[in-house]
C-alpha cells in the first residue's frame, strides 16, 4: 500500500523539498519541479491546541504534543511509528479532537480485540457524549448515522458488502491502528482499505 501522493501535473511521486509560509498560505516545492500553494491549516499554534482528556485529569506528554502537531500539520496524512506503550492512540484521538468539525465522521480500523479499548479511549480523550463513538460489531448490525467516530475491526471491515455499507457515511478521516496488519496488499482487508 502506498502512502505517497502523485503530482497532479506530471504524475511523479511528490517528494517535498521546501515549505515556505506566505501570508495565510503554505508554498510547497517538490522534487519534480512543481510547487503548490495551500491554505495554512487552522489551529497550528501549539498553544491553541487541546492536549487534555475530557475530564481534565490526563494530559499529553511533550513528545505526544509534538506528535499531535505533526499529525495536524501533515493534514492527517501520516504514520505515527512510536514504540509500544508511548501513547499513539491518545495522539491520534487528540489530533481528531482538535479538528473534530473538519474530520468527522471518522472511521477507525482496529484489531477485534481492541475495539472496546478504542471506544473507552475515544470517550476519555475526544468526547464522552453518547453520540461520540459507535462500535460496529458485525456485518449485519445496524449502523446509525450521526456519530463522530465509528470503530470497526479490520476483519469485519474486510467482509463482503461492508465497504459498500460504510461508503454512504462519507468519512472524512480514517484512523488505522496497527497499520502493519495491512502489509499484504492483495489481502481482503488491504483491498477494502485501498
Amino acid at each position: 500500500m502506498r502512502l505517497t501522493e502523485s503530482c497532479p501535473l506530471c504524475g511523479k511521486s511528490l517528494v517535498s523539498l521546501t515549505t515556505d509560509t506566505i501570508g495565510a498560505e503554505r508554498l510547497k516545492t517538490y522534487k519534480c519541479g512543481h510547487c503548490f500553494a495551500t491554505p495554512t491549516p487552522v489551529g497550528l499554534d501549539p498553544e491553541s491546541l487541546l492536549y487534555d482528556s475530557v475530564d481534565g485529569i490526563k494530559h499529553a506528554r511533550e513528545y505526544q504534543k509534538e506528535g499531535i502537531q505533526f499529525i495536524i500539520n501533515s493534514g492527517f496524512n501520516c504514520v505515527i511509528g512510536d514504540q509500544m506503550r508511548l501513547g499513539k492512540t491518545p495522539q491520534a484521538l487528540l489530533a481528531l479532537k482538535n479538528a473534530i468539525v473538519d474530520r468527522t465522521p471518522c472511521l477507525t480500523l482496529v484489531r477485534a480485540a481492541n475495539t472496546w479499548q478504542w471506544v473507552r479511549e475515544n470517550r476519555t480523550w475526544v468526547s464522552d457524549d453518547s453520540l461520540s463513538t459507535f462500535p460496529i460489531e458485525g456485518t449485519k448490525s445496524f449502523i446509525p448515522h450521526g456519530f463522530m467516530n465509528y470503530i470497526v475491526s479490520m476483519d469485519t471491515f474486510s467482509r463482503k458488502g461492508m465497504m459498500e455499507r460504510l461508503r454512504e457515511f462519507g468519512f472524512k478521516l480514517v484512523i488505522v491502528d496497527e497499520a502493519h496488519s495491512f502489509k499484504n496488499s492483495s489481502s481482503n482487508r488491504s483491498q477494502a482499505l485501498i
